[in-house]
Order: C-alpha cells, then structure tokens, then sequence
C-alpha cells in the first residue's frame, strides 16, 4: 500500500522503494554499468588530448554546500588577518589562490538534481534516493565520489580549507589524490564474510599480504580529495556503497554494529570508510595477483596519499566550525535516533530463522523461531545456555524488529 506524509499525501517515491521490495538488487544494475564506464587504466583518458593539459586531474573544484543562498564561511574571500585588535595584512581566500580553477558551489537541489539526470534508473540513484534526507550529509557522501567519478577535479566540505595552491598540491602522474586520518585502520566496519572484511582478503590474498603496511595502516578521511575522471578508486567504491546500502535495505547488514556502538558508524562504514577499504583491496590486487612492482602500481593507479590530515598542504578540517548544530548528522543520527534509510524492505522471516536479533541500542535479544515470531530470552544466562555470544547476535533495524510478531518469551535455562 501507499505511505502517507504528515498531510495525507502519497509519497511516490516511498512507493517506488516498497515495490523494490520483492528484487534481490544486485551489486551492480546493468543500466549502472551502462552510465559507469570502468576506467581504462593503460590510456589516458580523453581530457588528456588536449594538449594544455598538464595533469590527469582537471581544475575544478566541487563543494557541497546545504543552500546556495547561505553566505559562505570567511575562508573562501580575502580577509583581513588581526592581532590584538590590530589589522596586520590581506589573507588571501581559498578563490583568489585558486582563480584558474573553476569552483563549484552545489546545495542539496543541484546535487540531487546531478545524481537524478546523470544516473537515472540505475541503482546509484537507488541508492541515493533510499537515504533518510533527515542525514543531510549521508547523501553528500555518494554525490561527492559520483560527481568526482563523472567529471574529475577535487572535492571539499565547504568547513574545509587548503592553505597551499592546488596547482602545487597536484603534480604531473598523479590521478587521485587523497589523505590519511590521525588514527590507525581497523577491521571495525564489515562482518568477516563481506569481501572488504580483512578476514575476506587475508583468505583472497594470502595472511602474509602486509596489510598492515599499506598507506601507514591508516583511514583515509573523505573532506578533501583529488581525483581524474573514471578512477577506479572511485567507481569501486560506489559499487560496495550500492552494495552495502542494499544489505541494510534487506536487513541483512554487512556492518558490525555492537548495541555500544554509537550509530554515526553505520554511516561512516557504508559510505566513508570505504573508499580506505577499497584502495588496499586494489593495491594488493596488483601486487598478489598481478605481480606488479611499486613503481608500475604507482604508474597504473597514480595513486597519491598525502599525509595525515594533508598537513603538508596546510588544511583545516574545521576552517569553520559548525559542530555546535543541532541538525549536525552525527547529533540527528545517535541522539534522535533517526534511521539511516528512509525505508527498508518487510524482513522475511524464513532469512531470520534461527537467528538470535536485536535493535541497535536495545538491550532484549529475541530469537526468531520457525513461526516467523520474535521470542524474547528470559535473561542472559538463558542467551548463553543456547550455544550463542554476542558475536552471534544479529543487528536489525528497529523497523525490521517492529515487523516481526512477539512471540511468547523462551523458557528460562538456570546453571
């Protein structure tokens, strides 16, 4: 059936997603294979013809703002730098350093429009669309890899600022460009049967792949990136988002989401992280597979990571800070408990059988049983009495949870 607003009305898009309901979406549409060309990474791409191209990545900068009217943050115009009060001389803004490079400013209705005509009927704009629009930033993180993927250039969060001139940030062979958070990487995202887990590549490429070596064992961060047209950095990781983002939709959740976990993770591990996960993929791809020297992956990927937090480029994550609001994603996400998808998909019982299950930050664990009902464990020495750990326990959204019928709780197991 239709899903009403506030006022009555039809919304057609939830529709739309409930009739999705019934496809196993795959990882990949063909018409979004059609709209995503795979890089060929052996040719330059076609920018490169023109022969007033110095460098893979072409001069443009894309950054996401939430309304093109708002006035932008000081850092982007000239200003006048004080001390004690006392005017000391003209800062140059982000634009007049970069004045040959042509700066776009794209708000919500120019990124959805982006993402509506330059994939339509593909599952990207699936994806996308599937988001709660209430986690502003959850939509910006697929339009910025997508917009970058399409046209190249650089983007960053308009709280962001590079004190260095791009044109001395990117250097001839360089094709992505990208920089590393202060702390270490982990296998904190993904269950060890997804293939971006560091169980799934050990067993893909041998546990003696020094993985722990690659790009300092560190995250990259997603503020600020570089990149040519068609990397395969960036198409890869769409795909595991598209992937990832199906999984939630399904109730079947490739993220490790302990009840402790604060739920700004599940955003951050289905369309952040990844893009870290994907390059050490891509890395030992080439070296375990394809036997590739150093020197040949750097030719092949041009792959460029800066260092921690681009100090070298004298960035500011937080050249503006606007993390006192209370619509800030990470505050709307953990405090309001609001969803990460818009919608999600009816859970079939026969998938959940047998599974032990819980909403995230719930402390009831339920066992659903082969009356597609949800029975309640009395406590948790009964829990442990059936053979499970919380390893086992599976986390559903609390849609999924609600959907299920409660069934009589399980009989108490004392020691």
């Amino acid at each position: 059936g239709s899903v009403s607003n506030q006022n009555g009305r039809t919304d057609p898009i939830t529709d739309y997603l409930l009739d999705l309901r019934q496809l196993d979406l795959p990882l990949m549409s063909p018409e979004l294979l059609q709209s995503l060309h795979p890089s060929d990474l052996s040719k330059p791409l076609k920018y490169l013809s023109d022969p007033k191209n110095k460098s893979y990545i072409p001069k443009q900068v894309w950054i996401a703002v939430r309304n093109i009217s708002e006035q932008l943050p000081q850092h982007y115009h000239d200003h006048n730098s004080t001390k004690n009060g006392h005017q000391q001389s003209v800062v140059k803004g982000f634009l007049s350093r970069n004045s040959n490079w042509n700066v776009n400013f794209c708000d919500n209705a120019a990124k959805d429009n982006f993402m509506a005509t330059t994939f339509p009927n593909t599952s990207l704009l699936w994806a996308y669309t599937v988001l709660n629009p209430l986690i502003g930033t959850a939509k910006a993180e697929i339009w910025r890899l997508a917009v970058l993927y399409v046209h190249g250039g650089m983007y960053m969060d308009d709280d962001a600022n590079i004190a260095a001139k791009l044109d001395d940030v990117v250097q001839p062979g360089d094709k992505f460009i990208i920089g590393k958070e202060a702390y270490d990487f982990d296998d904190r995202c993904f269950k060890d049967s997804y293939a971006l887990s560091n169980a799934s590549m050990s067993l893909r490429f041998g546990t003696a792949n020094n993985a722990a070596r690659l790009f300092d064992n560190k995250f990259f961060f997603n503020w600020a990136m570089f990149s040519m047209p068609g990397h395969v950095v960036l198409l890869r990781s769409l795909q595991h988002i598209v992937d990832l983002i199906k999984l939630e939709f399904l109730g079947d959740s490739a993220i490790k989401m302990a009840p402790s976990d604060h739920r700004g993770k599940l955003l951050q591990c289905a369309s952040t992280f990844p893009i870290t996960s994907v390059a050490r993929q891509l890395v030992l791809e080439c070296v375990h597979l394809h036997g590739m020297s150093e020197s040949a992956l750097r030719q092949v990927l041009g792959l460029h990571v800066g260092g921690v937090m681009f100090e070298e480029f004298g960035a500011d994550i937080k050249a503006w800070n606007n993390d006192w609001m209370p619509t800030r994603w990470v505050k709307m996400l953990h405090n309001k408990r609001v969803p990460y998808l818009r919608v999600y998909a009816p859970p079939k019982p026969a998938s959940l059988e047998g599974r032990p299950i819980q909403a995230s930050h719930h402390k009831e664990i339920f066992l659903v049983k082969s009356d597609g009902k949800k029975h309640a464990f009395p406590d948790f020495s009964t829990f442990l009495r059936h053979n499970l750990s919380l390893k086992d326990v599976l986390t559903v959204s609390h849609a999924v949870l609600a959907a299920l019928p409660l069934g009589e709780p399980l009989p108490r197991k004392s020691d």
